[in-house]
This record gives structure tokens, C-alpha cells and sequence, in this order.
């Protein structure tokens, strides 16, 4: 994991996605990055140091499956609310939108391969 004091340098370090970020509320001052290459799939952990808006687009060459770690139920993709069992399916090229407000959280993002069979938006699944 890379640890790091500045919202914006971390938010410039995540992998497979063009993002637009903004911080909503610091609980503290600390963000961490792990990225974890396997060839055609891409694991990455993350822990933030307060909420966050987020809008962005995969540039994946398949689809990502957004995974919250911690604070599942205080987050809100694409204006629907997640729950202990939601994962988030982004298919390749599809923008999302992911907010979480004021609070320090984690969460994991799995980066598949190309071939593997997605929806053709981006959906809550529980």
C-alpha cells in the first residue's frame, strides 16, 4: 500500500479509470493505494481519509466491479444507495458516478478481462 497526505495526489495515483474528484469532509488526513497487476486483471484496495465525489469513466478494456469495504450503505453510485451485499458492475468506456459524504472509508475495485460478459450500463447488484 502507498500512503499518502494529499487527497489530490492520491486521487491521480488510481488505476483504469478517467476521474474528476473532490473531497467532502476530512476525518483525517490520510489516503492509502494498493494496486495489485495480475495480467488481465487488476485488484485495488483503497482506504480514504473522507468522503468524496467522484465522477468518472472505466478505461478498462473490460468491466470493474466497485466492492465497498467499509461503510457500504453511505455510499451512492449512480444516485442508487449500496448495501452490505451491493457491488457495482462498471462496464468498459461506461461513466459512473460514486459519492460518499464526510466519511473516512475503504473499498476495492476488481478490473476483469475484455471477454468477460457485462451489462451494457452501469448497475447495482446485490
Amino acid at each position: 500500500m502507498i500512503s499518502f497526505d494529499d487527497f489530490d495526489a492520491w486521487g491521480d495515483a488510481i488505476s483504469g479509470a478517467s476521474l474528476r474528484m473532490a473531497c467532502d469532509g476530512v476525518e483525517h488526513r490520510a489516503w492509502a493505494l494498493g494496486i495489485v497487476d495480475l495480467g488481465t486483471v487488476v485488484v485495488q484496495v483503497a482506504s480514504e481519509g473522507g468522503g468524496n465525489v467522484c465522477y468518472g469513466a472505466n478505461t478498462h478494456g473490460g468491466p470493474t466491479l466497485f466492492v465497498p469495504l467499509t461503510r457500504a450503505a453511505e455510499h451512492v453510485v449512480n444516485g442508487e444507495q449500496l448495501d452490505d451485499a451491493s457491488l457495482f458492475v462498471i462496464p468498459s468506456g461506461a461513466d459512473f458516478r460514486i459519492r460518499l459524504r464526510m466519511r473516512a472509508h475503504a473499498w476495492c475495485s476488481i478490473a476483469l478481462p475484455g471477454d468477460v460478459a457485462a451489462p451494457a450500463s452501469s448497475m447495482k447488484i446485490t
